[in-house]
């Protein structure tokens, strides 16, 4: 009966090691990641042993410094300028080795799609994790964000954050759409232009002040400033 009960007590360990083995989340491995590139790389030109040899070091040095990054417990923005010139250095050895502008050309083409892909498929987690997509609502809540921000530097009458939270939700709208229309035609970057214009007027009048105006102005050119090394330090990241 004694040895019954070690025996399923052995059964229940190895159980349990194979479940949390399947929960794991799966190591980043620069050698696997630059072997899978190498190959994807394959299947659209023509390669020699020895260039796929190259390459497969090449990329096993860069994905090194991303592991390198993706493992810092502080993440910095130097982070970010360390993974572009580790991506830029890539890329012209890349070039060097294919020796040939067309399959270069290719090799682009790949990054781009994947880049595009990662994109797109952070985009999915995020609808998934926030629910359905819904633009008012997101576009609402953003506006309502916006204009604290603002009111935070700001002196604001009640008027005046109710005006610019319905300004401000029509804009994060507009660029919403267009930012979904993967078929942007001339006129639908001039009416996007136009509409943005016509928003930025009214929110100047808002203001009825002209040093409130600058003060709004340099606030937003600091939070694009912010926004574009958050998005660049993510996309970057996640090479």
């Amino acid at each position: 009966m004694k040895k019954l009960f070690l025996v399923l007590a052995a059964i229940a360990i190895v159980n349990i090691g194979f479940a949390q083995q399947k929960r794991t989340k799966k190591e980043f491995n620069p050698e696997t990641k630059a072997t899978k590139e190498v190959n994807k790389l394959a299947d659209s030109i023509s390669l020699s042993e020895s260039q796929k040899e190259s390459l497969k070091g090449e990329f096993i040095e860069f994905y090194t410094t991303v592991q390198q990054i993706k493992n810092k417990s502080d993440k910095s923005e130097s982070d970010v300028e360390t993974i572009k010139e580790a991506r830029k250095k890539l890329d012209d050895n890349v070039k060097s080795i294919l020796n040939d502008e067309k399959k270069f050309e290719k090799y682009q083409k790949m990054m781009e799609e994947k880049k595009a892909k990662r994109k797109e498929q952070i985009k999915k987690r995020r609808n998934k994790k926030d629910g359905a997509y819904n633009p008012q609502k997101k576009a609402a809540t953003l506006a309502t964000k916006q204009v604290n921000q603002v009111a935070s530097k700001i002196d604001l009458t009640n008027i005046q954050q109710d005006s610019l939270t319905s300004i401000f939700t029509e804009r994060n709208i507009a660029r919403f759409n267009f930012k979904q229309n993967t078929n942007k035609s001339d006129n639908d970057k001039a009416d996007f232009k136009a509409t943005l214009k016509y928003l930025e007027k009214r929110i100047e009048n808002t203001f009825a002040n002209t040093e409130k105006y600058e003060c709004y102005k340099e606030l937003r050119k600091e939070r694009i400033e912010q926004f574009r090394k958050k998005r660049d330090k993510t996309e970057d990241s996640k090479e």
